[in-house]
Parts: structure tokens; sequence; C-alpha cells
């Protein structure tokens, strides 16, 4: 699932994308691939179902530690370690239970020791929230559409006045596009790592 539609793009905001001889359907699709990427290492979170394999150290009987946020299934697991490995059978598979960061293995135990845990499972948001796709719809605009303001400039002039840009990188703005980086930073606290120990 992409973060945004193709067709969502070429509607929003004031249809700036929606002329296909210029902006292709898969420049459409590797941006929003792009976009989404960049927003889950920001965010610390994915906004759509994502694949990952894994492995971590054994945790005995208590909890494997999960990387990722909002674990929605796990497909695969193996313990041990290099070449000699066992695959969890579908009873077992059915046992684990994701509990916040946290992977249970309900009537087993997890081997103990370095790397001796290889997991594939499904992360992040069923669906992308409506705030991060409006933002998300919003970068690519910047993003694919040429502007006249170069990358670095700071201000602009005008019989109007001095205004200042607000550029990425500076004072925590992740783009420089005021509403999307208020959306950003609303995330990465929520989902922060816990502290173990």
């Amino acid at each position: 699932m992409p973060l945004f539609s193709v067709a969502a793009a070429r509607a929003f905001d004031k249809a700036q994308l929606s002329n296909a001889a210029k902006y292709p359907d898969a420049a459409l699709t590797a941006v929003a691939d792009e976009i989404a990427g960049e927003f889950a290492d920001i965010c610390g979170v994915a906004f759509v179902p994502t694949v990952r394999t894994v492995t971590l150290d054994g945790a005995g009987a208590g909890p494997l530690l999960l990387p990722d946020p909002l674990v929605t299934a796990v497909t695969a697991a193996n313990t041990g370690a290099g070449t000699t490995t066992t695959a969890l059978t579908t009873a077992e598979l059915a046992a684990l239970e994701v509990d916040g960061w946290g992977l249970w293995w309900r009537g087993g135990a997890w081997p103990s020791g370095g790397r001796a845990v290889r997991l594939t499972y499904t992360h992040g948001y069923a669906t992308p929230p409506p705030e991060i796709v409006r933002a998300a719809l919003t970068v690519a605009i910047w993003k694919l559409v040429p502007t006249d303001i170069g990358d670095r400039t700071l201000s602009l002039s005008s019989e109007a006045g001095t205004f200042r840009l607000s550029t990425p990188g500076e004072r925590g703005a992740f783009y420089g596009l005021p509403r999307v980086d208020s959306v950003l930073k609303r995330y990465p606290e929520k989902f922060a790592v816990p502290r173990v120990g």
C-alpha cells in the first residue's frame, strides 16, 4: 500500500501534479515511496504496512524487544545461530503475542544468546493517518514541481518587505515546510524506543 495514490496526488491542492505527461504515474509512485521512507526515518514508525526481517538477541522466557513499533503480524521465526536454525511451526507462530515493543512466546522460550532469533514481521499503520497523507502530498509537490526560489535562499525581498524562509534542517525543520514539519514533530515522541533496565 502506498502512502498516497496517484489519483490523490493528481487531485491534491491546486492539481499541480495533474499533467500525466509531465508527472507520469511511475514518478508519483516513486516519490510516494521515497517520502514514506523519509517519514518513517523521521518519526520512528512506518505509516504503511511494511515487512521487515531482523536478527535479534535471544531473551529466554522474557519478551524479545522489537526494533519497530506497531508490529501487526509475525510471519516467520527461526531460532538458533549460524547455519543451524529451526523454524517455528504454525502452532508456535500462533503462540506469539506482541505487547507494545515486546514479543512474547506463550508456552515457549526464546534461546539465550546473541543473534539467536530471526523474525519476519509486518509493522506500521494499517492505513496512514489523514494528516500524514496531506503532509506527504505537500512534500510530493515540493519535490516535483519546479520553483523560482533556489534551494539556498534564506530570505526574499520585495516591495512588501523582506521575508525569512523556513529551510530544511534549520531549527528542527525537516523539510522547511511549516505545515509538514509541525505534523512530523508530533510522532517521534509517540513512538520513542523504550529504555531497558
